[in-house]
Order: structure tokens, then sequence, then C-alpha cells
């Protein structure tokens, strides 16, 4: 059921099983854990894309971008499909 999902779409699952393990404490313990450390590239990427450098060669993190654009924010999209959820109002 889960086959084929990548990047954000895996923190997504993550945080969602995390969330719903309710009482379950070693269930809560072992997601959380994953989400740790499959979060650590995720915000580097992050981060580096809020200093203005965008390093994601899987095209895995929710922005892209247009380099025909000059320099600056606007060469920057964000698609939303690929926000993870715990990103998201």
């Amino acid at each position: 059921q889960h086959e084929g999902l990548w990047g954000p779409q895996v923190l997504s699952r993550l945080d969602a099983a995390a969330t719903a393990s309710g009482g379950v404490e070693e269930l809560h313990r072992v997601y959380s854990a994953l989400l740790h450390r499959t979060g650590r590239v995720f915000l580097t990427q992050v981060r580096d894309w809020m200093n203005g450098v965008l390093r994601d060669p899987a095209s895995e993190l929710f922005v892209q971008e247009d380099v025909s654009k000059e320099e600056g924010w606007e060469r920057f999209q964000v698609v939303p499909s690929l926000v993870p959820r715990f990103f998201r109002p």
C-alpha cells in the first residue's frame, strides 16, 4: 500500500503514525525516532533553501527552482503537493 513513497510523503506518513500511535508509548518512540532521523536531511535542505541555495538533486523538496529567472526569491516556487503534513497550517 505504501510502496513508492519518497521524501516529504515518507515524513508525512511517519508524522501521522507517530500521532496516531495514541497511548502505545513504544510505537510513539519508534515512529518519533524514525521521523527525527529521516527529517534531518529534509531540514538541512530547508535551511539551505532559506539561505538562498537549493540543494535537492532528487527533486524531493517542496520547492523547485526556475533557473530562467533572475537571482532572488522569485526564482523559487513552492509545490503544494510536496509540502509535508506537519508544515501545513
